[in-house]
């Protein structure tokens, strides 16, 4: 469930947050389930758990544009990394590693 602490992420005023409130909530909600998928388990650990309120951030700063790889206004230009987990890959495939859950990956030259 979404923890109102980290509202102050959003960046947005006290109106805009009563107005989107439902959709934050929503997009966390999601956002933690992909997340529990991920990690194979019901439940996030606490090391991790600055991975959900980081995705949250940049999911709803992207509504309305949501598929797009990159958005162009003017003589500014926005572009969006689609795979909002990709930069905590390496975090969570380390939680997978300690946990048994996927063997470290090795590279050998023959």
């Amino acid at each position: 469930m979404f923890h109102s602490e980290y509202r102050v992420l959003l960046d947005i005023s006290d109106d805009t947050y009563k107005k989107d409130e439902e959709k934050i909530i929503k997009i966390w909600d999601i956002t933690e389930k992909q997340l529990l998928v991920k990690l194979k388990t019901d439940e996030i650990p606490e090391k991790l758990d600055y991975i959900v309120p980081s995705i949250v951030v940049k999911r709803y700063n992207r509504l309305g544009f949501e598929g797009m790889e990159q958005h162009s206004q003017s003589e500014e230009t926005i572009s969006y990394n689609l795979d909002d987990f990709g930069e905590f890959q390496d975090e969570i495939n380390d939680y997978l590693e300690e946990q048994g859950l996927i063997r470290k990956r090795k590279v050998s030259f023959l």
